[in-house]
């Protein structure tokens, strides 16, 4: 006669499972995120080596132009002309220089908390802001290397820059050269906003993904990966409670 025995099955602890479900997918979460951090941190720490090339936001190549002493125009003569442009404040600083293969006064006029720079020819007297697709390009060309062809110039109104800076209007100078360079000048200061080119636009990419910089955000995103490390933690103490009181 068969003695036949049966045992009943183990009681299933429900709930287990899905914190180790949630455990194990919460933890491929952070560590894409860590293996994401480390590999664009490499990258941005060692771009001057790798392929970031010096000189961002330098002149390159300078123009021929006439020296400091053959301005022919007084300084209260600019001061005077650029006010006569415009009802802005009074001038607060006029400085001579040599630009784009012209020596120019700019004159920096202050309403409230707002500078506005304006661009005076110290020989001739002619108002030079806002530039001239010319003179934009002249000046733009003095921030690349050698003497590139000119693809194109654009004027872009209220530009932001990558650092939240608003700019009311600037060129975009793009040459025909290794790399694809592109100058973004202020139409009126005739200062440089940004300079771009392939490698550099990839560093801006890297910097962004580092701090993932999306969605018109700064570094706010970046509380998903400490809040997914926090959650790795507690799974990972409810699991170890839950078999500690298995086994007591």
């Amino acid at each position: 006669m068969l003695n036949t025995q049966y045992s009943s099955p183990s009681p299933v602890r429900r709930g287990g499972w899905g914190v180790r479900f949630w455990h194990r997918r919460i933890a491929i979460l952070s560590a894409g995120f860590l293996l994401l951090t480390a590999v664009t941190g490499i990258l941005w720490a060692y771009a001057p080596h790798l392929y970031f090339k010096e000189g961002y936001l330098k002149k390159k190549s300078l123009k021929a132009a006439p020296s400091l002493s053959a301005a022919r125009l007084a300084p209260q003569e600019a001061i005077r002309l650029a006010e006569a442009a415009g009802k802005v404040g009074p001038a607060e600083s006029v400085v001579l220089r040599a630009e784009g293969g012209r020596l120019v006064f700019e004159v920096v006029r202050r309403e409230g908390k707002a500078a506005h720079s304006q661009l005076v020819d110290a020989i001739s007297g002619e108002k030079l802001s806002p530039l001239d697709e010319k003179m934009a390009a002249a000046v733009a060309a003095e921030y690349v290397v050698g003497n590139p062809t000119l693809k194109n110039a654009t004027v872009i109104d209220n530009y932001r820059h990558r650092s939240g800076k608003l700019v009311p209007s600037v060129y975009r100078v793009a040459f025909v050269a290794s790399g694809n360079p592109e100058i973004y000048i202020d139409r009126n200061s005739a200062a440089i906003v940004e300079e771009s080119d392939d490698a550099r636009a990839f560093h801006f990419w890297v910097m962004k993904l580092h701090q993932l910089q999306f969605f018109g955000t700064k570094k706010e995103l970046t509380l998903i990966p400490g809040l997914a490390l926090i959650l790795l933690v507690i799974t990972g103490m409810l699991i170890w409670w839950r078999r500690y009181r298995a086994l007591s």
